[in-house]
């Protein structure tokens, strides 16, 4: 039975989630994952250009689901600690979902994609987490742009050191250590 291109593209997609979550995605040779999906390699490059550029895909749909569950994760902390809390589970998926591989691989245009679309998801989440500290009184407005902008300039510095640093750098405390440093001045302007 012949299926249509666009189902053949869901299941693949399936079953490299499925791989992506046990995390043994990355190692599976191609020819190995194209048989437990049950098509050919002609198939997996009929649908996408490489095994990398379904990882991307995977990893944005992955961080998609995480930021849909973190709220639960920060319900009823204060704000400063929400921002930190995030900024760990954000290094964390950078980590975990090759977004450092994004950043340093900015050739490959599936890379860049997304990258690109998981940074708009981790604005538009932090961006509503800002929105409750400014309606809780915990964050003046006027502070949203320059706390966005330093967000993002920490993680990537980050992210930056643990590539030329590499495995000893122990990247969530420095985080950790770093927001709780920084973020006090960043939200009331001290």
């Amino acid at each position: 039975m012949k299926i249509s291109k666009e189902d053949q593209r869901q299941l693949i997609l399936s079953k490299a989630l499925e791989y992506m979550r046990q995390g043994v995605y990355e190692q599976m040779p191609i020819r190995d994952f194209c048989a437990s999906v049950g098509i050919t390699t002609g198939i997996f490059y009929r649908n996408f250009a490489s095994k990398e550029s379904l990882y991307y895909l995977c990893s944005s749909y992955v961080l998609e689901e995480r930021l849909q569950s973190i709220d639960i994760l920060l319900a009823g902390l204060p704000i400063q600690e929400q921002i930190t809390r995030f900024a760990l589970a954000m290094i964390s998926d950078i980590l975990e979902l090759g977004g450092l591989k994004a950043l340093t691989n900015n050739d490959a245009p599936e890379a860049k994609a997304a990258y690109e679309k998981q940074h708009d998801m981790t604005l538009e989440k932090l961006t509503a987490i800002l929105r409750r500290g400014v309606e809780s009184g915990e964050i003046r407005e006027s502070r949203l742009p320059l706390i966005i902008q330093g967000f993002y300039v920490l993680i990537r510095g980050i992210s930056q050191t643990f590539i030329w640093k590499g495995k000893d750098f122990d990247i969530l405390s420095v985080t950790e250590k770093l927001f709780r440093c920084m973020l006090p001045g960043l939200l009331q302007g001290e």
